[in-house]
Formats: structure tokens, C-alpha cells, sequence
């Protein structure tokens, strides 16, 4: 499985339970409704909890289960502030790609900016890229 597939699936699953505790039934049926048909980010039970583990390892965050109620939720999360603008920034970047008309050409330079200076420019791209999204 590619690397991007596996960081797109932590982000929506991250993303997913920001918003309320789910069950993992629901967690896959969103990750089967992804935009972009080309992926289909279902996976079985145990290569769920592997993602659990592998969220903590490398976001920080503590993804917990509440058997009564059968559903996942965030226990806690350290993930500093450039970790979550960097996770932001990839949902933009993924939902301009998505987009029809001008995503491809917008993939490609700020692509191609990342690739350049990753670390020092990621921060600005949600800058460059905020009045773009207002203005479509």
C-alpha cells in the first residue's frame, strides 16, 4: 500500500473523530465515500487498529474505544500546532486536486513548491492558498 494512501486514511480517520466518537463501521463507510473514486480507503478491522497505533506513534494522538457504546473517540491529543497546519495544508492541497478545473494546475505548483522547500514553505502555503479558495 503507497504511503500517501496510508497518510491520506490517518488524516480522514483523525478528521472523522474530531468531529464525534464513531463506530468503526462508520469510520469505513466514510472512508469508502472518499471524493476521489481512483482510492477506496476501506480496510479490515485489524488494519484499522494498526492505523490506531501508528496515529499515536507518529501524530501523538490517543485514539480510544468505548466498548459500551461500540465506538472510537480522541483520548488525547499532544499534536503541536506545525503538525496540525501541515495536516490541514494536505486536506487543502487533496481538496483542490479534487477539484474540477483549476485543481490540477494548483496541484502542480504548490507541489512542486513543497517538493523545493518543504520545510520552510508548508507553513505559507495555507496563506497562498485561503484567498484562492474565498475567491472560488
Amino acid at each position: 500500500m503507497s504511503f500517501r494512501k496510508t497518510l491520506n486514511r490517518h488524516y480522514k480517520i483523525i478528521s472523522l473523530l474530531q468531529n464525534k466518537p464513531r463506530s468503526f463501521q462508520e469510520i469505513n463507510d466514510e472512508l469508502a465515500n472518499q471524493q476521489d473514486a481512483t482510492e477506496d480507503l476501506r480496510v479490515s478491522q485489524r488494519t484499522f487498529q494498526r492505523d490506531i497505533q501508528e496515529i499515536e506513534q507518529n501524530h501523538q494522538i490517543e485514539i480510544a474505544s468505548d466498548k459500551s457504546r461500540n465506538v472510537y473517540y480522541i483520548k488525547e491529543s499532544a499534536e503541536d500546532e506545525y503538525k496540525t497546519r501541515l495536516r490541514e495544508n494536505y486536506d487543502i492541497i487533496n481538496a483542490i486536486r479534487m477539484s474540477k478545473g483549476m485543481g490540477e494546475s494548483l496541484f502542480g505548483y504548490f507541489g512542486s513548491i513543497c517538493a523545493s522547500d518543504f520545510g520552510r514553505l508548508v507553513p505559507d502555503i495555507s496563506v497562498q492558498i485561503v484567498p484562492l479558495l474565498v475567491l472560488s
